[in-house]
């Protein structure tokens, strides 16, 4: 019988990732959000980097981290200001609900088409 060596596993990466795009899902666990909450801010074009293909959202994953570290720097000069920092623009409850049936009632409208 033939022992595996340890170099031959490879560990897939935490976040799934095809040529610096990655999806909902990851861009919610990574700015700390849901998925919902991603979704809406997509698309209200809040997101930089963002992009629907098909059923599925996709992200530059660098573009959102240059966004995250955006809002970091803002809120570390809002610190040594002593201003708050300026908004950042997430989406109450209310407005992702909405934003979430306007993305399902253009998913279905679709399909009843073909």
């Amino acid at each position: 019988m033939d022992t595996l060596d340890p170099a031959d596993i490879s560990i897939a990466p935490p976040i799934r990732s095809m040529s610096g795009r990655i999806q909902s899902a990851d861009a919610a666990r990574i700015l700390g959000v849901s998925r919902r909450s991603v979704q809406g801010l997509a698309l209200r074009g809040e997101l930089p980097g963002a992009a629907r293909i098909g059923r599925v959202w996709t992200f530059d994953a660098g573009r959102l981290a240059a966004f995250i570290t955006q809002r970091e720097r803002d809120a570390e000069r809002a610190a040594v200001s002593g201003r708050p920092p300026p908004p950042a623009r997430l989406p109450t409850r209310a407005q992702t609900n909405v934003a979430y049936e306007r993305l399902m009632a253009g998913r279905y409208s679709r399909s009843a088409a073909y």
